[in-house]
């Protein structure tokens, strides 16, 4: 019988995770992220000030790099490395491109200015290059978080349906997918948010009601957000949402395994 390196069987639950959280603003995604096991973040974004917990101020590409190799390295007391937020990256990836085409061509003044989508390619090799350093704090042995804001834009991946709305990553789409294909964990995070109609014809209205202080976190794939996970992550219901806090992801996760799903 053959030998093969490196084999293993069955649920690998505790080993780390790779998750990216996207959200609205004010969802509450950096403050879940906080809840994860001894946290340090990446502060891109300069959005975790009002929160107690350990942060590293991150104002340009090398100084991300720089925090994720010195992660990777583990000379620290942290379990789980978050960057606040992944858009936020971009905008800095695109700076350094710009800056690049520069130096060949001064008319270059933005990301547009390059020919044939060359730009957002260079972004994209770039943000690979980020990942992989992300991946490899993840092979050191710790949980990594990526936090993003969505937008929402018309979506139509399918030829044959009408072109609809969605909440997407808000980064290019290379950069999103890259992001996405690479997490075990893409959730949604909203705010506990309900409408309905009111009155007939002309007098018709759509009104909004819900708890202000509630948070949903939702973590299977719905026509109108992306979100997977590779561990199931179920309500006391059965449905992938959950209450947007760290105890109720883990119960949901247990449930998920439990439910052999």
């Amino acid at each position: 019988m053959a030998a093969f390196n490196n084999l293993s069987s069955g649920r690998l639950t505790d080993s780390p995770k790779r998750i990216v959280i996207g959200g609205g603003s004010g969802t509450g995604k950096t403050t879940l992220a906080a809840q994860w096991s001894k946290p340090l973040i990446g502060d891109v974004e300069n959005g975790s000030k009002f929160i107690d917990v350990d942060r590293v101020s991150i104002e340009t590409i090398e100084d991300l790099s720089g925090f994720l190799k010195t992660f990777a390295e583990g000379d620290h007391d942290y379990e789980t490395c978050v960057i606040d937020t992944w858009d936020w990256v971009t905008k800095l990836l695109e700076d350094v491109v710009v800056k690049e085409g520069q130096k060949k061509s001064p008319s270059i003044k933005s990301i547009g200015d390059f020919d044939f989508g060359k730009g957002y390619a260079r972004m994209a090799q770039l943000n690979d290059q980020l990942i992989a350093r992300m991946q490899g704090i993840v092979d050191a042995g710790y949980n990594v978080i990526v936090l993003c804001h969505t937008q929402t834009k018309e979506y139509a991946a399918d030829p044959m349906v009408k072109p609809y709305q969605k909440h997407t990553l808000k980064m290019h789409d290379k950069i999103s997918t890259r992001l996405r294909e690479w997490a075990d964990f893409v959730w949604f995070a909203s705010h506990d948010i309900q409408t309905q109609q009111t009155s007939q014809g002309m007098q018709r209205r759509t009104v909004a009601s819900g708890d202000p202080l509630k948070r949903w976190l939702h973590t299977a794939g719905a026509v109108h957000f992306d979100a997977k996970s590779r561990i199931p992550v179920l309500s006391e219901n059965g449905e992938p949402v959950v209450e947007l806090n760290y105890n109720a992801i883990i119960e949901g996760m247990k449930r998920g395994i439990a439910n052999g799903t």
